[in-house]
Parts: C-alpha cells; sequence; structure tokens
C-alpha cells in the first residue's frame, strides 16, 4: 500500500514575505510604523462588525498585529499578513493575508479589510487578486477559500470580481461577536483563472 505524500509549503515561504505588485497596488510586509494606521483603521465599526479583530481594537493591538503577529505566522506557516498600499505613493489602505493553511492539503484561507477611505476604489479586489495569485503558484496551494458571512454583500461583491466562485452557503457555521451566522462560502482553485 502506497503511503499518501505529504504537501508541503512550496517555494514561496522561505526568507522574507513576499512583495507583490500589479502597478496600483503593492503588498508588503507590515512594519512598526504602520501601527498607528491599523489601529485608526480597526476603530471602524464596519471592519469591526465584519472581521476577526478585537473590539474595543487598541494601541496594543495594532503594534501586536503589525510586528509580532505578522511575523510569527509567516515564520511557522501558520499565514500571512501584508499591507495594502497604493503604488508610487506608499500609503497603507488595509491588509490582506493568509488566515489559516492546511499545508497537507493544500488549501488556504485569505481574509482582508480595506480603511474607510480606501474603499470602492478597486484596492482590495486587486490585493486579493495578486495573493491569490502568489497563494496558487509560489505559496503551493491548489484550492484558495474566502468565507465571507452572507450579509457581507460589499466583500462578497469584491471576492466576484477577484475571480473566486461562490460554492454555496454554509448555514451557521461560525458564531461571531455573539451571535450564529451564515458564511457564504467563495472559492478559487488553480486552473480557474481570471473572471472574464
Amino acid at each position: 500500500m502506497r503511503l499518501r505524500e505529504r504537501v508541503t509549503a512550496g517555494p514561496g515561504w522561505t526568507g522574507e514575505p513576499p512583495r507583490l505588485t500589479d502597478g496600483s497596488v503593492d503588498l508588503r510586509a507590515w512594519s512598526a510604523d504602520d501601527a498607528p494606521f491599523v489601529y485608526a483603521a480597526c476603530q471602524d465599526p464596519e471592519i469591526q462588525r465584519w472581521t476577526r479583530v478585537p473590539v474595543p481594537y487598541t494601541e496594543v493591538d495594532a503594534v501586536t498585529f503589525t510586528g509580532r503577529f505578522a511575523r510569527a505566522v509567516w515564520a511557522d506557516r501558520s499565514g500571512l499578513a501584508l499591507a495594502i498600499t497604493e503604488s508610487g505613493t506608499g500609503a497603507a489602505l488595509g491588509t490582506v493575508g493568509i488566515v489559516a493553511t492546511d499545508h497537507d492539503h493544500g488549501v488556504a484561507e485569505l481574509g482582508y479589510w480595506v480603511a474607510p477611505d480606501a474603499r470602492r476604489r478597486g484596492a482590495a479586489g486587486r490585493a486579493l487578486v495578486l495573493l491569490r495569485d502568489w497563494c496558487g503558484g509560489p505559496g503551493g496551494f491548489h484550492r484558495i477559500e474566502l468565507p465571507i458571512e452572507s450579509d457581507n454583500h460589499g466583500s462578497q461583491a469584491v471576492a466576484r470580481s477577484a475571480g473566486f466562485r461562490l460554492e454555496g452557503v454554509l448555514r451557521g457555521r461560525i458564531v461571531h461577536r455573539g451571535g450564529r451566522r451564515d458564511i457564504a462560502m467563495w472559492a478559487w482553485c488553480v486552473g480557474d483563472g481570471d473572471p472574464s
């Protein structure tokens, strides 16, 4: 009987976190200088409503996220936290990252948020495409998942624009902010290509 081969992280999981760009947005590692931006952005009620950020969100949370947390998840290959910045100016717009990994099965779960003043400019969709393509290439993943609360229509539109496909709704899948929530499961697999 042949043993199943273990799938390990792709070649992109060595050295420093990736720097990615499409000429409009850049993805780069977080730095300590970014903590004030993260703190201010995470005061937004919509970020607190739809994401897993702590509430209330403190300056210590921002310093931890941009420093120790971002370095640790990259080092142990359990995730990746990248800043979304505007190409040319370097202005921070938000974050995108891998929030869960299953290297054995080649599956990554992504998450993101964009600061209020950076919304509706296409930055989130562009960032998702960049990270999606890195995951499906150097990252070594086959399937990239984007679970979104079913009432979060804005994020579902972003998922669609980034080439993810809606696979269905997982009823009562998570408990978030004290309530049970349905999740719309969006996914992209290597070979799906870009949206037409």
